[in-house]
């Protein structure tokens, strides 16, 4: 009975861990975008360059 309940608190923590790192980087992207509201098209076209250099590897 206490397997289960300890699995349970484990499986819940490791969905709170994930879900606060999603919130974080949303949060943090969000806060970046609006202090870079000029370099967004700059930050898009590196991003994009960038993704395009590593499709070209693969």
């Amino acid at each position: 009975m206490n397997k289960i309940i300890i699995h349970i608190l484990i499986q819940f923590l490791i969905f709170l861990s994930i879900h606060g790192f999603i919130v974080t980087i949303i949060i943090i992207t969000k806060s970046i975008l609006k202090t870079f509201k000029y370099y967004y098209h700059l930050v898009l076209y590196l991003l994009f360059l960038l993704f395009g250099i590593n499709l070209i590897q693969f």
